[in-house]
This record gives structure tokens, C-alpha cells and sequence, in this order.
């Protein structure tokens, strides 16, 4: 047994896929604050995911406050329905433990940590969308936070491609979204040159233009040492000349996670690009 869920509630399914893949890319910094904030982001997609599920079937009592009394509140309330438990709920404690480590006890997780929450988190937010929602968590679009149709297109095609285990794929849909989306801002900000020797100008300007847009600079410069030299072709794909073959499925999941973060953030800044 599951249930439909309704259009608030599929909101917020994305966005705990949303959260999810933004401790994702915190989780695969070498800086170990960001690593202590992937475990507190991987322990926020668990709790949001419950209350999502608690706001779903009770709409009288609001969600309870403490962690551990949310997760009974949450059983007992699929219990009602005559469903399946709450998934691994031992596992999502130990996120929890560790979140508290972390963000109460200055404890900085250790690599094994970091992967455990990762794990964990993915595990339970697969078996709880199956469960519940009947929901394929690895399917849940991201797309649809995106308003251009154009970039969106991309997107969609690179989560497409990621979920087939097409990773070069994959990542070329996704980097094609993203410089869809710079190419609409910097085209009113700046005219390229048509010369190979201004070039290396257009490249400045365009990782200028990046982290004036609020893309995080660690981030973008890992993608740029995956991808090399990005050509943009007529048909608003990108060519990667020095792109790190064969292409693994961490680059492949990085890059689709930080193109969609990315593009999110430039429309939340700018606004709809089909004005520029």
C-alpha cells in the first residue's frame, strides 16, 4: 500500500532531493567544515523527509520537535495506514549522532563518517520513497526547480543519463545546462571575442561572471579540472577537450549535482533568463 502524494507534498520530496544532493557536494570537499556541514545537510534531508511524510498523513498534530520523538510519531503514523515501518531507522540515528558531534561538539567526522552518512541517507530516502510514495528516489527530477526550458532540457537529460549509468553522458548534458545558462547572462554583460587570441579574456570573464553569480568557487574549479577546455557548439552543446576519461560515476554525480545547484542559484539571482 502507498500513497498519492499531493502537489505540496511533491514539493518538498524535491526538495529533499535538493538538499540531498547539496551535502553531496559538500561531502566531496577537502575543507573539513564542509565535510562537518555535509553531515548536518545529510541528517536535514532525513528529518525533512520525515516531516514531509508526518505532514502528508496527519494534519491535525504538527511534527514533534525532538528527533527521536518525530521518528516514533512517524512509525506510529504508517503503522495506522497498515504500512511498512520506518526504514533503517537505526542507521538514520547514527547520522543523527554524528550530526550532533559535529554541530554541538566541535567533532570533525572522520572520512568513514562522511561516507556512512552518505549511505545511510541514500538508503533510507530510497526505501522511504518506495515505500510511502512508491516513488523512485533516484528519479526525482531537480529539473523542475528550473524555470528555463532550455537549460531545463539539459538537466533533465543529464539525471536521464546518470540514472542509465551513462556517465560521460551524463555530465556533458549537465555542463551544457549550466554554460546555457551563464552564456544568457553574459551575453548581456559582455560581447565574446571572435579571436583566438582573446580567448583566455573570455575565459577570465566567464569564471568572473560564474562567482559574481554566486556559484561556489571550489566547486566550479573542480569542474573545470574535470571537463578542460568547454566548446560551446551551434546546437548549445559543449565539446570538453581534456575531459578525464573514462568518466567516473563521482565526477558524472558531482558535476549533474553542481550544474542543476548552479543553475538554480543564477535564476534565483537574475531572474527568468529568457529576458537577456
Amino acid at each position: 500500500m502507498s500513497i498519492t502524494p499531493d502537489p505540496i507534498t511533491c514539493r518538498k520530496l524535491v526538495l529533499v532531493k535538493l538538499l540531498y544532493q547539496n551535502a553531496l557536494l559538500q561531502a566531496t570537499s577537502q575543507n573539513m567544515a564542509q565535510k562537518m556541514f555535509a553531515v548536518i545537510g545529510f541528517d536535514l534531508t532525513s528529518e525533512t523527509a520525515v516531516k514531509a511524510l508526518i505532514g502528508a498523513l496527519e494534519t491535525q498534530k504538527p511534527p514533534e520537535y525532538k528527533f527521536g520523538d518525530l521518528m516514533k510519531q512517524a512509525d506510529s503514523l504508517l503503522r495506522e495506514k497498515g504500512m511498512p515501518p520506518v526504514p533503517d531507522q537505526a542507521c538514520v540515528l547514527h547520522v543523527h549522532s554524528l550530526r550532533n558531534d559535529a554541530q554541538h561538539k566541535g567533532k570533525y567526522p572522520s572520512g568513514t563518517d562522511v561516507s556512512d552518512c552518505r549511505t545511510y541517507t541514500r538508503d533510507f530516502l530510497a526505501k522511504l520513497y518506495q515505500n510511502v510514495w512508491s516513488i523512485d528516489f533516484e528519479k526525482v527530477s531537480l529539473s523542475d526547480l528550473i524555470e528555463n526550458v532550455g537549460a531545463r532540457r539539459f538537466v533533465h537529460a543529464a539525471e536521464s543519463a546518470l540514472t542509465d549509468h551513462d556517465f560521460e553522458k551524463a555530465l556533458i548534458f549537465a555542463v551544457s545546462g549550466l554554460y546555457y545558462a551563464l552564456d544568457r547572462v553574459s551575453d548581456a554583460v559582455y560581447t565574446r571575442s571572435d579571436t583566438v587570441e582573446l580567448r583566455s579574456f573570455d575565459a577570465a570573464a566567464e569564471s568572473v561572471l560564474a562567482i559574481a553569480l554566486g556559484l561556489n568557487v571550489e566547486r566550479y574549479l573542480r569542474l573545470r579540472r574535470i571537463t578542460g577546455v568547454v566548446t560551446r557548439l551551434a546546437d548549445d552543446d559543449v565539446s570538453c577537450e581534456g575531459l578525464i576519461m573514462p568518466v567516473s560515476s563521482e565526477d558524472a554525480e558531482f558535476a549533474v549535482a553542481f550544474c542543476t545547484e548552479a543553475v538554480v542559484e543564477i535564476e534565483s539571482r537574475v531572474g527568468a533568463l529568457d529576458e537577456f
